[in-house]
């Protein structure tokens, strides 16, 4: 089986053709952000295959985990080729695809720690972004405001965040 699955004359229709008379149906058992458990029921009769699929949410988990033991880029990646995995667009993870999951993790964990009054601000965080984080944790605006203007996020005027102009950038980020 496979040779012929890998065999230069063998096309993806041939091989979807293959899978057709071997696989009677796929059956998903669970879906969870980080995995999605399914079953392969055969053709022919034999015990179904159980499966665990690992998702993206995973493998960013362990990314963090990693960053937060002071693990380099290259290690991840070896680490995550140890493990057989894919990013979402199925190709192999490298360096830069690592440290560009890592920069968007830290960003969020950045907004998270602001919205929940930890730490100081980055300095190109967006006070939308906050804003939104807060709003979706049902704040007030006015309480928006006072965390924005504890932490030395200013309006673009320079000026202190007030409950109308919260509001009114909420209002302008929904639509």
């Amino acid at each position: 089986m496979k040779k012929i699955w890998h065999a230069p004359t063998t096309t993806d229709l041939d091989r979807k053709q293959l899978i057709r008379m071997l696989v009677e149906k796929i059956v998903i058992d669970t879906v969870e952000p980080e995995r999605i458990g399914l079953s392969i029921l055969w053709a022919d009769g034999r015990p179904r295959k159980q499966l665990e699929l690992l998702r993206s949410p995973y493998f960013h988990r362990l990314i963090w985990e990693w960053h937060l033991e002071d693990v380099c880029p290259q290690v991840m990646v070896e680490r995550l080729e140890g493990m057989g995995a894919r990013t979402q667009q199925a190709n192999a993870w490298s360096v830069d695809t690592v440290k560009r999951t890592l920069a968007i993790l830290v960003k969020r964990a950045r907004v998270s720690a602001i919205a929940c009054g930890k730490g100081a601000p980055p300095a190109r965080l967006q006070p939308w972004q906050v804003m939104i984080e807060l709003d979706a944790a049902g704040l007030e605006a006015e309480e928006i405001a006072a965390r924005l203007n504890a932490r030395g996020l200013l309006t673009r005027f320079r000026a202190p965040w007030s409950a109308s102009s919260v509001q009114s950038v909420l209002r302008q980020r929904q639509n």
